[in-house]
């Protein structure tokens, strides 16, 4: 978006409790590819997608913003990425263990394999000892990535040896990138999911495969991924986003 009136801020702004704009974060910035974001404890943000640059300084597909709108030199803000129909990263997450998983649109990071999926440590820097063997397709690119407390991490997309890879289901991965095989989809197209503070998972989604295409859409998992026969909540519409308290 372009400067608001009076703010100087666009593309990227920091909104106070009552919605006015943090005039003291000046960040300038207009991002053509921006497609996620996180925010960070202490008041910083990464920031991805597929852009290349950052108010003259390099940064690619995923930077670190300071609390004032910096850039943070700290952070390794130059990412190689290559595969998939436009290499990007479209989904961030936070590791409870420490560093955070992306997502995205590649094939290879920094020159290494690593399919649609990488943890990258505090300051940027790959972790080597996290290597998918199947991983997820840069073709439907990853998003919606939860880490977990025990370091495993859910995400939808697409796994790399689908035969149709227009299906995103909704998967659970191990810490080291391995796929979690106790935990099965609810659904066979999932559209979104939202983890409740007490841990309870909630899935909307459809039954593609299915005539007729089977309600209620909006579940409640079990940890192994059945459907909670205790919650019902029937829609005639799978709902785009969910959130939980």
């Amino acid at each position: 978006f372009t400067p608001l009136p009076g703010t100087g801020t666009y593309g990227l702004m920091k909104l106070r409790n009552d919605l006015t704009v943090d005039t003291s974060f000046l960040s300038g910035i207009s991002l053509s590819g921006f497609s996620t974001g996180l925010s960070l404890p202490d008041g910083s943000a990464l920031v991805g997608g597929s852009f290349g640059g950052y108010s003259g300084a390099p940064a690619s597909f995923l930077m670190r913003v300071t609390p004032t709108g910096s850039i943070d030199p700290t952070f390794n803000n130059n990412f190689a990425l290559s595969g998939g129909w436009s290499p990007s990263i479209s989904a961030v997450a936070a590791c409870p263990t420490g560093g955070f998983i992306i997502g995205g649109s590649f094939t290879e990071i920094q020159g290494l394999s690593r399919p649609a999926l990488a943890r990258i440590s505090s300051n940027g820097t790959i972790d080597p000892t996290f290597v998918p063997p199947l991983g997820m397709s840069p073709y439907i690119p990853p998003k919606n990535i939860t880490g977990l407390p025990d370091g495993r991490f859910y995400v939808v997309g697409t796994l790399a040896d689908a035969s149709l890879l227009w299906i995103s289901n909704l998967y659970r991965f191990n810490p080291d990138g391995t796929l979690d095989s106790t935990f099965t989809s609810p659904f066979d197209f999932v559209q979104s999911y939202t983890i409740a503070s007490n841990g309870d998972l909630f899935v909307a989604g459809d039954h593609i495969f299915e005539t007729p295409n089977t309600y209620p859409n909006l579940v409640r998992v079990l940890p192994s991924g059945a459907i909670d026969p205790t919650f019902a909540f029937t829609l005639d519409r799978t709902p785009e986003s969910l959130l939980a308290d």
